[in-house]
């Protein structure tokens, strides 16, 4: 279809465990396989950009909270997969808007045949938008004084704390001012500025 190109990628790489919760001789890394296949699409000379793909995850070994050893142990691997979307888009030179979408289905074996649970804490819907306007807001002397302020916002949903219980939906927002210099900038940055 015009305007619409495949993309494929693969990539394999170690995440680290938290090595002080690891029983002795174990090992302080996973590897990780990961893979995904979609589509890219763009308009107006890349000003908008939008891709859709489903992609999978493999992750060696998990290690996870388990009440009744209470602590942390390390089970089998863990497979999660989804689909992810996302859209760039850059209307005039000032303004940069980026989002994206996934859907994440997560799943790890235990040590105990057969049986499998949802991954802790992987959230089954994710939406995140960042707006960013930057810019020339003044002049001093002979250089240009630039500033920026953004906003960010999150949506977490679906996370399992169980395979029973699902965690609250969280809501966060975060937002930022600056203004630059040269190579000196000042500026605020503010996480989760609701509260919530």
């Amino acid at each position: 279809w015009p305007g619409l190109v495949p993309v494929v990628s693969y990539g394999e790489g170690f995440r680290s465990l938290a090595v002080d919760r690891l029983p002795d001789g174990a090992q302080p890394y996973s590897k990780v396989r990961s893979g995904e296949v979609g589509f890219r699409s763009s308009a107006l000379r890349e000003r908008f950009v939008a891709t859709a793909a489903a992609f999978m995850t493999y992750v060696e070994n998990e290690l996870v909270f388990e009440a009744q050893a209470g602590g942390l142990e390390t089970q089998k691997a863990s497979i999660r997969k989804g689909v992810v979307t996302s859209l760039l888009a850059r209307p005039t030179s000032w303004l940069l808007v980026s989002s994206a979408f996934s859907v994440t289905r997560g799943e790890f074996t235990t040590l105990a045949p057969g049986i499998s649970h949802y991954v802790p804490s992987i959230p089954a819907v994710l939406f995140r938008t960042d707006a960013t306007a930057r810019g020339v807001i003044t002049h001093f002397g002979e250089r240009a004084v630039t500033g920026r302020a953004g906003v960010g916002y999150t949506l977490l949903g679906g996370r399992h704390l169980t395979d029973d219980i699902l965690g609250a939906t969280q809501n966060i927002l975060n937002a930022n001012v600056g203004a630059r210099l040269g190579d000196v900038e000042i500026g605020i940055d503010a996480y989760n500025v609701l509260g919530l």
